[in-house]
């Protein structure tokens, strides 16, 4: 007779429970926008893009170093929620560039770099025109140029002696530079019209400088400087203005300069090559 009295009642609570509950929390069909006759969003199905965001821009192929390239050279922007970019937008001489994809996913998209584009720090922008930010670091842009050998103004500014060259044997590697011998202290000029792309202390070379010649793709590196060089990174400086003093700072022994010439981007893409017969251009006490 319990029994019979029981299960009614469980059942009748069972009823209320439900319906509490049903007022209370959503239920798992009307959680579901199909279920309640809404469009239904799921991970199988296509989600609203994100922003694009970028992070860095590199040359791919036809580069004259890592972050320089020339006109025609493939470039790879890396980002996120490049799924929907279809243009890569460089600078021109009279304005915005954009250009069509060569290849796109959702970290990485490439395009090729038009006739006419500049220096600049490119974006993308997305199918409903939603823009990028643009790139960290700039793109360089350059054609392919050779610096004359008289073009240039010697880089040490009093009595010198030329030391080891470029190719002589050091403990595990050969020397991809020229040493110039000067006193401690004697002035050190940029011998062209450039951008510093890096200024700053490494062990082996001491205080240093890179300066990236205008209008080529040409790098000139001075080691071992005596204090820290006079520009910084990015700062612009002219032929003949002087940028540090020789020293002997780093894994040097004596006072000198050592001086790289570097046929595109140092460590970046390019080579060095023998700067002998450029600084005995310059030089014009030899």
């Amino acid at each position: 007779m319990r029994d019979r009295i029981a299960w009614p009642r469980i059942a009748t609570l069972a009823v209320v429970a439900c319906a509490i509950v049903g007022a209370t929390f959503p239920s798992a069909w009307a959680a579901d926008p199909a279920a309640a006759g809404g469009a239904q969003i799921s991970s199988g199905g296509i989600s609203a893009p994100g922003h694009p965001v970028v992070h860095r821009v590199v040359c791919k192929t036809g580069c004259l170093g890592r972050r320089k390239a020339t006109p025609g050279a493939v470039i790879k922007v890396k980002g996120e929620f490049l799924d929907y970019v279809q243009q890569v937008v460089f600078r021109g001489t009279s304005g915005p560039m954009p250009v069509a994809l060569t290849y796109r996913s959702a970290i990485l998209v490439r395009a090729i770099v038009p006739p006419g584009a500049v220096t600049s720090r490119p974006f993308v922008v997305d199918e409903s025109g939603a823009r990028s930010n643009r790139s960290p670091r700039k793109l360089t842009i350059r054609l392919a140029a050779v610096v004359a050998p008289g073009a240039g103004v010697f880089p040490v500014e009093g009595p010198h002696t030329y030391g080891d060259g470029f190719g002589a044997q050091r403990s595990g590697h050969t020397h991809q530079g020229q040493d110039v011998l000067a006193a401690c202290g004697t002035p050190l000029v940029s011998v062209m019209t450039g951008t510093v792309q890096y200024a700053g202390y490494q062990s082996a070379a001491g205080n240093y400088i890179v300066v990236d010649n205008d209008g080529t793709a040409d790098d000139f590196v001075y080691m071992h400087l005596a204090t820290p060089a006079y520009v910084k990174t990015d700062g612009v400086v002219a032929a003949g203005q002087q940028i540090g003093l020789v020293g002997e700072t780093g894994d040097a022994t004596g006072c000198h300069l050592h001086f790289e010439y570097w046929q595109g981007d140092w460590f970046g893409g390019g080579q060095p090559i023998n700067p002998l017969p450029y600084l005995k251009a310059w030089d014009t006490t030899a």
